[in-house]
């Protein structure tokens, strides 16, 4: 097993260290050490910011609009034959369900 690693890391250096050996028609090195150079990365286009600060705006608008915390929302749970527990926004007709309210001040309405 010590010789096909072997090989393998072999042929990995030799295919990286190749553009730096191999010469063009010029007789010039493919690649050179000297000129290679760190990609520069750049910051997102103004229109690509506007967009997100537009989001972030209407979600503080929201929030002004319903006092500083999203209103309350109802919703049913009720559990099957099997046990496992169901959730729905509407009562489900003849199964004995529970109303919880999540959000808002937590009473009910």
């Amino acid at each position: 097993m010590k010789l096909p690693l072997k090989l393998l890391l072999f042929t990995l250096v030799l295919a990286l260290a190749a553009p730096f050996i191999l010469k063009d028609e010029d007789g010039r090195p493919l690649m050179e050490a000297g000129k290679l150079r760190m990609p520069t990365l750049g910051t997102p286009s103004l229109p690509a910011l506007d967009a997100v600060r537009n989001v972030v705006d209407e979600a503080g608008n929201r929030l002004t609009e319903w006092g500083g915390e999203p209103p309350a929302t109802t919703v049913y749970k009720w559990r099957d034959a099997a046990g496992g527990w169901h959730f729905s926004d509407e009562a489900p007709p003849g199964v004995n369900s529970q109303r919880v309210v999540i959000g808002g001040d937590g009473a009910p309405p």
